[in-house]
């Protein structure tokens, strides 16, 4: 019996424990519902975590949090966003960016198990000293089927990261360790002064000089010998510098546009008019729908996360908005679910 061993370690009780183990073994512990992409012909389907599974895959995304991680990763670790992946690139005149192809499904059993083995499981053993030799190998075990599911493809067993999963981010951030270790050791032998971030599946190179395609051709050896999967659509080798065969107006990281000569970012401006047109759209409808509320308070973060402040046009489009509907407005550093209030819920005080 595990649960006795690893309940401790986790901070919860052995018989929820061994309650989510058995419902992970029988493949009953996730309840399966599809989203919207971008594109609104694809959907993404999520698999979210039963009650029981997920209240222990917190108590495990508890412990797994502090692991150290490279610095270059910004997706999914706390002070880290697309902002400050962005960030490290300001220096940028050249880029070179590569997207992957089903980030989490990539993320095997096997893969978990190595990436626990050479992070948590040396902590518990070194600084608790609670977990032995002998449990170990149980103790692994037992943690890869909590966290991962059966996606059962082509017939055969094959347990992979959940997409809903609460711990399956810092678990792919892990299991990436010898990819973003790869990229550093490659970019650290080449002249050009290169920067690297990952953020989830999106990897950035970026140079203030022109950058060798030879460098694309190294990167997607680094990333499949990784076990991952280059999407061969989301490459991008693009240059700001006149007379580059990959010469572009702008370049973009993780959606933003860098600005290498005043060092700032700046969300592109169709992005920010789609914003400013669906806050005008929704502002002349009589009822508000709460998928749509949720879509404009997502966009204002967004722009409060970049900027700090709503640009002119955009302030203006979201005041006529929150007025149409008796909002109060978001404001910078709070999170959406503090900032909503509507005016009907302060009238029943």
């Amino acid at each position: 019996m595990v649960a006795p061993i690893l309940a401790p370690l986790l901070a919860v009780e052995p018989d929820a424990l061994s309650a989510a183990l058995s419902l992970a073994r029988a493949g009953q512990g996730y309840e399966a519902f599809s989203i919207p992409k971008a594109d609104p012909s694809k959907t993404r389907t999520i698999h979210a975590p039963v009650p029981l599974l997920k209240a222990v895959q917190r108590a495990i995304l508890a412990v797994l949090e502090p692991l150290p991680l490279p610095t270059c990763v910004h997706g999914f670790r706390r002070g880290r966003s697309i902002v400050t992946a962005a960030r490290a690139h300001l220096r940028a005149r050249a880029l070179l960016n590569v997207d992957l192809i089903d980030f989490f499904h990539s993320v095997e059993a096997f893969k978990v198990r190595r990436a626990l083995l050479s992070s948590l499981i040396p902590r518990w053993v070194r600084e608790t000293g609670e977990l032995e030799q002998k449990d170990i190998p149980a103790v692994l075990e037992a943690l890869v089927t909590l966290t991962t599911f059966d996606q059962g493809q082509e017939g055969a067993i094959q347990r992979v990261l959940p997409q809903g999963a609460p711990t399956s981010p810092v678990l792919a951030n892990l299991a990436a360790r010898p990819l973003d270790r790869a990229i550093l050791a490659l970019i650290r032998d080449l002249p050009g002064e290169l920067v690297y971030t990952r953020y989830a599946d999106d990897l950035t190179i970026s140079s203030p000089y022109e950058i060798d395609r030879s460098v694309l051709g190294e990167v997607l050896k680094a990333i499949t010998r990784s076990g991952f999967r280059p999407h061969p659509a989301k490459i991008v080798l693009a240059s700001t510098l006149k007379g580059s065969p990959h010469f572009r107006q702008r370049l973009t990281v993780t959606g933003l546009v860098v600005d290498p000569v005043a060092k700032t970012l700046r969300i592109p401006r169709d992005r920010l008019e789609r914003f400013r047109a669906k806050m005008h759209q929704a502002s002349n409808q009589p009822t508000l729908e709460e998928p749509v509320l949720e879509q404009i308070e997502g966009m204002v973060s967004f722009v409060l996360m970049v900027y700090g402040a709503l640009p002119p046009a955009l302030e203006k489009a979201y005041a006529r908005f929150t007025e149409a509907h008796g909002l109060k407005a978001i404001e910078p550093g709070r999170s959406r679910k503090i900032a909503r209030r509507r005016a009907a819920q302060s009238e029943s005080y």
